[in-house]
């Protein structure tokens, strides 16, 4: 095969295996439909196609590498099959006329073909012809070719070729389109990151971090070229994932059918990847400072974590994530229940039923919209719950369970005392005493409920601050418990 001068040739590599898979199995639809839709993209005879990929005919490149990201971007379902084409002579007709544009100032490319410009040499950033404004009709296609700048490692020593034509830019979850507040903590992980930090999302169960982290890194998504990627760690669980595992998660987002070879592990593999990107890499539900710190890339790749513990790591701001303000909580209810219409007061009293916890609103109001029960119902019966018996309250919240198991409040905040039984068992029922406070107090009091030192006392509380069972007022030092973590533990007294 004839060399190619300045591009991968990982087109050249797919289109000829689809030529020699239609050879070996020519009951294969899949490679008579993606072989189909490249000759019609690239108007061409198959024995053109033959000519290129044994080098026979020198290949031309722009359109060629823009056929392959149309190609690929319709394997995964980007685009739709059926508008390939239509898809490819718009982005095409962009390239064609830049040459004309390059010396008429008044017309302007669009920012993505810009993009693809500028990764050849043939513009520079900052030129007056760049339009930041027009959409690409195939920027996710295009995208997932983007070729990077000369990398510090060679990608072949662990087993994946330059960037491999099935690579992905996201697999970030769903985004809730009732997002609400938190706009400090936004703002404290965009100026980490963008100062060269890694961030780290710290608070209780509930209290919203992986919905923070992902609206973030939607919102943000533009701001990391070489993708955005999610990896849940499942910190909580009896067997949190390793580190290793984690990066097996985050390589085959990238890239589904990559495998190390057998002298290389997959953080080898994640680092190849993302060696000179600038990429985001979300990892959720961390449990130990361990994973994060073997997951932070060279370069320009950033790490944005969700934890229940405040891990301590270098080179890593630990953000808060508190329950909402009063205001932000009314505001999520009246996203959650729209088109119905409540009073202020109603909603005022809901959200401090629920504490202002994003988890405990989304059960209530769920709840509310899905049975038709009216708001000040609703309230009736919390309050009598919470009346009766210890706990009650938290359990007739976590009924929306039925209607999605994620709305599970009692099981999301008992998994941090269940964690905590099993790492530090005399801990946590040390932590079981703290429910008698009726509202915050200090290190003396629990000494005295403790019987022991204050140096203990003060070891243990910093264990549970960290652990975020319980908060630690900045300015004073006065410590509390959110009113329904402390309702979860008072049922595991009377249980």
């Amino acid at each position: 095969m004839a060399k190619q001068s300045d591009w991968p040739l990982h087109g050249i590599f797919f289109l000829d295996s689809l030529l020699r898979a239609k050879e070996s199995d020519p009951k294969n639809k899949v490679v008579w439909d993606n072989q189909r839709i490249a000759l019609e993209i690239l108007n061409v005879a198959p024995s053109t196609l033959n000519r290129w990929c044994s080098g026979e005919t020198p290949i031309p490149e722009a359109k060629f590498k823009l056929a392959v990201s149309v190609i690929v971007a319709a394997r995964q379902g980007t685009i739709p099959v059926q508008d390939t084409v239509r898809q490819f002579k718009e982005a095409y007709s962009f390239l064609e006329c830049f040459e004309n544009a390059k010396n008429e100032p008044q017309q302007t490319i669009p920012d993505w073909a810009a993009e693809f410009l500028i990764r050849r040499g043939r513009l520079t950033k900052g030129d007056p012809h760049i339009a930041c404004n027009i959409k690409p009709p195939i920027a996710d296609g295009d995208r997932m070719q983007a070729e990077s700048p000369a990398r510090p490692r060679d990608r072949s020593q662990v087993g994946i070729k330059p960037n491999p034509p099935c690579a992905r830019l996201s697999n970030l979850p769903y985004r809730l389109p009732d997002f609400t507040g938190q706009q400090e903590q936004m703002d404290l992980v965009r100026r980490s990151l963008t100062e060269g930090q890694d961030a780290l999302l710290a608070g209780m169960g509930g209290i919203g971090k992986t919905t923070l982290a992902v609206e973030f890194a939607h919102q943000h998504f533009a701001d990391f070229p070489g993708g955005v990627f999610f990896a849940d760690a499942q910190g909580m669980s009896r067997d949190p994932l390793q580190p290793v595992e984690v990066a097996r998660l985050l390589a085959q987002a990238i890239d589904p059918i990559v495998q190390p070879r057998k002298d290389k592990d997959w953080t080898d593999v994640l680092e190849a990847h993302l060696a000179s990107r600038r990429s985001l890499l979300v990892l959720d539900n961390l449990w130990s400072a361990e994973t994060m710190r073997a997951l932070r890339m060279p370069g320009s790749t950033r790490v944005l974590a969700t934890a229940r513990r405040r891990l301590g790591v270098p080179g890593c701001h630990i953000i808060d994530v508190d329950e909402l303000s009063l205001a932000d909580a009314v505001s999520l209810l009246r996203k959650i229940l729209h088109p119905l219409s409540f009073d202020e007061s109603s909603l005022r009293e809901l959200a401090g039923e629920c504490g202002a916890l994003p988890l405990a609103l989304r059960a209530a109001a769920t709840f509310m919209l899905v049975y038709k029960l009216p708001i000040k119902e609703y309230i009736r019966r919390l309050r009598i719950q919470r009346s009766e018996q210890s706990g009650q309250r938290l359990s007739y919240l976590s009924e929306a369970r039925e209607l999605d198991k994620a709305l599970d409040v009692q099981a999301v905040l008992s998994l941090s005392l269940e964690k905590l039984l099993e790492v530090n068992r005399e801990l946590a029922l040390r932590y079981l005493d703290l429910v008698q406070f009726p509202a915050d107090f200090d290190a003396r009091a629990v000494s005295t409920i403790w019987d022991i030192d204050a140096r203990s006392t003060e070891q243990a509380l910093d264990r549970l601050v960290a652990q975020s069972l319980v908060q630690r007022d900045h300015a004073s030092g006065r410590l509390r418990i959110h009113d329904l973590l402390k309702e979860m533990a008072e049922s595991q007294l009377v249980a």
